[in-house]
């Protein structure tokens, strides 16, 4: 009697253990893709706004700001590939028409990144939706500032 006792115990440690360890390492993933996009989020925007204020105060060059945003740098070294995987198609840079000249002139620069995170890879695995779309959304970032006519 005793000794099936005993094995019963060791079979629910090892169920706690397991349960605990998927748990944990659900979390785990999760912080991570969520610091991915919180990393991704605050660099682009950080590149936007250089963007936008270097197009505020210089002679008005969207492909220049376009640029800055994908590479970091006003003219990229050969070779050289956007961050994140972004392409012109996801950086627009704009000086609305309507307001050229008046004092609401603005340069506006958006960037839309598609995010697509890991720990829902995981999830539809689990649950055998490997035919199902992975979810995704766009994370939008839209930096605007007035024009200064350079001088």
């Amino acid at each position: 009697m005793q000794m099936i006792r005993r094995n019963r115990r060791k079979g629910s440690t090892l169920l706690e253990s397991v349960l605990t360890l998927v748990v944990f390492l659900s979390l785990f993933i999760g912080v991570l893709d969520m610091g991915e996009m919180f990393f991704v989020h605050q660099t682009l925007t950080d590149r936007a706004r250089n963007a936008a204020r270097w197009g505020a105060v210089n002679a008005f060059d969207p492909v220049s700001m376009q640029n800055l945003v994908l590479y970091g740098a006003m003219v990229p070294v050969n070779g050289q590939t956007p961050s994140f995987g972004l392409t012109t198609a996801n950086v627009t840079v704009t000086r609305p028409a309507a307001s050229i000249g008046l004092p609401e002139d603005r340069v506006v620069v958006t960037v839309v990144y598609p995010v697509t995170l890991v720990s829902v890879f995981i999830g539809q695995s689990a649950h055998g939706w490997s035919n199902a779309p992975v979810p995704t959304w766009n994370l939008r970032i839209q930096i605007s500032v007035p024009y200064e006519v350079p001088s």
